[in-house]
């Protein structure tokens, strides 16, 4: 099923519930979360949306700030009528999951974050540093086309070998159409977790892949040591975008808690 609704377009398979499924920069929700969507999880109702300026959801207008986007997930999920929800973020989306559980907290049963970009958290680390060095300026650039914007991203978080091989793939195309949002999105390594922004009756989990940028790695041990996370998952052989893989989905349905609404 797939609609538009409070402005934001969503996809959505399953009944019980609710999942809320958020992309990060460069997707949208049907190619961020097709694979786990097709999968189905019982008993869940896995809804991907579509965040502002990517997908079927509305242009940009003016700077998307990441608490704006955040309000952009609630007033979707009123409109569905839902009350709460597991939240389960990739990249920048897992900082916007972030934002919305530090809002409303009572709104979020769990929060799921996939290599989330939290790079102002740990930026004396070289490692850390030169990669939030080669992406943040990449936002809110307008003097530059998105095909660039598209190629500089990927080069800095998934190499370059990866980012040309990319390039000569029929997805292309939407990858730099969906780039063009950064025109207007605010940069998530500006984003800075306090350890009070988060409630300790939201359990957060973090996921992580093996052959990721290893800046993950780094910013997820410094956001355990802010916040308290209850796990943090390696998914054997696979990057960035290890949303795709069954292993991610088994230990996502392992973290999902049980409704006790």
């Amino acid at each position: 099923m797939s609609k538009t609704l409070s402005l934001l377009n969503w996809i959505s398979a399953g009944e019980g519930d609710p999942v809320l499924l958020i992309h990060g920069d460069l997707e949208n929700g049907r190619a961020a979360w097709g694979a786990l969507m097709r999968r189905g999880f019982p008993g869940y109702r896995l809804v991907a949306i579509d965040r502002r300026g990517n997908g079927g959801s509305p242009a940009a207008r003016g700077t998307l700030t990441i608490a704006r986007e955040a309000r952009d997930l609630f007033a979707a999920i009123d409109g569905l009528g839902i009350v709460d929800a597991h939240l389960v973020g990739h990249s920048s989306g897992a900082v916007v999951a972030m934002e919305a559980a530090r809002q409303v907290p009572e709104r979020a049963r769990s929060l799921h974050l996939i290599e989330p970009p939290l790079l102002g958290i740990a930026i004396d680390d070289p490692c850390v540093s030169a990669l939030r060095q080669a992406t943040q300026g990449l936002f809110r650039r307008r003097d530059i086309s998105p095909e660039a914007v598209a190629h500089s991203f990927l080069a800095a978080v998934l190499g370059e070998s990866e980012a040309h091989a990319l390039a000569g793939k029929s997805a292309w195309p939407a990858i730099v159409r969906e780039a063009g949002a950064l025109r207007w999105r605010e940069p998530p390594a500006s984003y800075l977790p306090a350890q009070e922004s988060l409630t300790n009756a939201v359990p957060i989990h973090v996921y992580l892949g093996s052959r990721s940028h290893p800046a993950f790695e780094i910013v997820a041990t410094r956001l355990a040591a802010i916040v308290r996370v209850a796990r943090i998952v390696r998914v054997h052989d696979a990057g960035h975008d290890l949303q795709v893989t069954e292993t991610f989905a088994r230990a996502l349905l392992e973290g999902l808690t049980p409704s006790h609404h």
